[in-house]
C-alpha cells in the first residue's frame, strides 16, 4: 500500500502574497467584466446610487482592477497566518471561500447594499437591487478560492503560467486604455 504524500505549505510570505494577488486580480477582472456586461452595471449603479458613484469611464474606475494589486496582498496577510488550516486541511478551498465571503461581503463594517451594515444604514433599496451584485461576488470568491487553493497545493507551471500571463495582459490592456482616456 503506497503512502499518500501530504502537501506541505511553504512558509514564504512573499510567494503566498504574490500568488494570492495574481489569482485575486485575474478572477476579479474576469468575473466583474462578465457581470458588468451582462447586468449593465453602469445603469444599475446609477439607478441605486445616482451621482454618488463615478461613471464607469472615469479613469479611477477603469484603474480598479490595477488597484487590486494593492488590495490583494492586504487581503492575503491575515490568511497567511492561517494557511495551514486552509491549505493542509480537507476542503480548504471551501474554508477560504466562506471566510472571505463572510468577512468581506456579509459582515463587512462598511455599508454595502447587500450586507448587514447596508441593511441597517442605507435607505430603502428594493431587494432585487440589493442582491444584483451578490452572485458576481460569490462566483468571484468561489473561483478565487478554488484556483488559489489548487495553485498553493500544486505549484505547477501549468497553473502559474496562464494566471501570470492573464495578469500581465489585464494590466497591459488597462494601462493602454487609461493612457488613451487621459491623453489630450
Amino acid at each position: 500500500m503506497s503512502q499518500i504524500e501530504k502537501p506541505t505549505v511553504s512558509p514564504s510570505l512573499v510567494g503566498f502574497l504574490g500568488r494570492f494577488t495574481v489569482v485575486h486580480v485575474v478572477t476579479y477582472f474576469a468575473i466583474e467584466l462578465v457581470f458588468a456586461t451582462l447586468l449593465v452595471y453602469p445603469e444599475y449603479f446609477a439607478s441605486v446610487y445616482g451621482d454618488l458613484l463615478r461613471p464607469f469611464d472615469d479613469p479611477l474606475v477603469m484603474a480598479a482592477p490595477i488597484l487590486q494589486l494593492i488590495r490583494g496582498p492586504v487581503l492575503a496577510l491575515p490568511f497567511f497566518l492561517f494557511r495551514r488550516v486552509i491549505l493542509e486541511g480537507r476542503w480548504g478551498w471551501l474554508k477560504l471561500f466562506f471566510a472571505l465571503w463572510i468577512l468581506t461581503a456579509i459582515a463587512s463594517i462598511v455599508p454595502a447594499f447587500y450586507n448587514i451594515e447596508g441593511i441597517i444604514y442605507l435607505k430603502a433599496i428594493p431587494l432585487q437591487l440589493r442582491l444584483v451584485t451578490l452572485p458576481s461576488l460569490t462566483l468571484q470568491m468561489l473561483t478565487f478560492s478554488w484556483l488559489f487553493y489548487t495553485w498553493e497545493r500544486r505549484r505547477e507551471k501549468k497553473i502559474a503560467i496562464p494566471l501570470v500571463a492573464a495578469l500581465i495582459v489585464i494590466v497591459a490592456l488597462l494601462l493602454m486604455g487609461l493612457l488613451v482616456t487621459i491623453s489630450p
